[in-house]
């Protein structure tokens, strides 16, 4: 829910935004270690992913990659 609400925000009137995935994490803010807040992103990002809520893509790699997040209309599971 936390990153739903996070990219959703981040989107603001359009259904996408291009942000690295730290940035998205930052935005999530869950506490715990930098690792476990990476892990809860994305974990959250792939359940939103499987209910056809979002998909993504990645450019370059490591701290120069951007990722572009695309909020979809669901199916309602």
């Amino acid at each position: 829910m936390h990153v739903a609400k996070q990219v959703a925000r981040l989107c603001g009137d359009d259904s996408q935004v291009t942000v690295p995935w730290r940035s998205l994490t930052d935005a999530v803010g869950v506490s715990g270690t930098q690792h476990m807040q990476r892990a809860y992103t994305q974990r959250g990002a792939e359940l939103l992913a499987q209910a056809g809520w979002l998909t993504w893509e990645t450019v370059g790699e490591k701290r120069g990659a951007e990722t572009t997040f695309y909020l979809l209309p669901g199916h309602g599971e």
